[in-house]
């Protein structure tokens, strides 16, 4: 703030006061409406209530010392301190409009006075006259349903994206399950489908038609065997059928 207004940024300076009083204000309603007043807890949540363990503890101290007194130890004077210089490489700045030690004294006890004005409105709505609070809530209920629901900011971010990716996800999610899932198992079936037909090809086709050409050598062997008798008669005869059968064929080919 006082980098803004030494630097002629009023409404930057301006802005951030008012940022500064709702701050003070909002953080001081919380105090009260969480440790003052009638408990709000059922039983449930009242039995479970505890002190948080020093490793949570211990950074909030670290901050709220340095919240306190961080600013004054790091960032005075405004223009010289070590936070000034750590800072000017990134945030830029410059001597041109250096501020004296009044100005800055003053600019501290205005924000002081803020920080003051925020604290004692809270007090007064919420501690004091809490029927203030609850008055104006009713008078301007508009604005009080807008600031309640931060803007509507949530609203609008679940609005614009975190319903439409929920569908997206849903819609992803079917297209998986019924289309990924289902070309994956349809070439799963015609795999088995293709195995189990080769398997009976290769069982009924190819080991029957073996199996028949075996058995029909071992057929046509048996009975070739009993050909060799060793019987001269038996040999002749099969000559002469032989003769009968060759000058049979002659004869067929010489009608041709």
């Amino acid at each position: 703030m006082a980098h803004a207004f030494t630097h002629h940024h009023y409404l930057l300076y301006s802005m951030a006061a008012v940022g500064a009083l709702m701050t003070s204000f909002y953080m001081f309603r919380l105090t009260y409406l969480t440790f003052y007043g009638a408990s709000r807890m059922d039983a449930h949540t009242a039995e479970h209530v505890h002190e948080s363990p020093m490793v949570m503890v211990a950074p909030l101290l670290v901050l709220a010392f340095l919240s306190a007194v961080g600013g004054l130890i790091l960032g005075f004077p405004p223009e010289h301190g070590w936070l000034h210089g750590f800072l000017g490489p990134v945030v830029g700045g410059g001597a041109e409009h250096e501020a004296g030690a009044g100005t800055v004294i003053l600019l501290m006890s205005i924000a002081i006075v803020i920080a003051l004005l925020g604290w004692g409105l809270a007090h007064f709505l919420y501690a004091v006259s809490p029927m203030t609070a609850e008055g104006w809530a009713e008078r301007f209920s508009g604005a009080y349903r807008v600031l309640l629901n931060k803007y509507y900011v949530d609203e609008l971010y679940d609005l614009l994206f975190v319903e439409p990716l929920k569908r997206l996800g849903a819609l992803l999610d079917w297209f998986d399950r019924t289309i990924i899932d289902g070309i994956v198992r349809g070439v799963g079936r015609l795999t088995d489908w293709g195995a189990s037909g080769s398997t009976w090809l290769e069982k009924h086709i190819v080991y029957a038609g073996l199996n028949v050409i075996g058995y029909g050598n071992h057929l046509a062997a048996r009975e070739g065997r009993k050909m060799q008798s060793g019987m001269v008669h038996h040999y002749a005869a099969i000559i002469v059928a032989g003769l009968f059968l060759l000058v049979l064929l002659v004869q067929l080919f010489a009608q041709m």
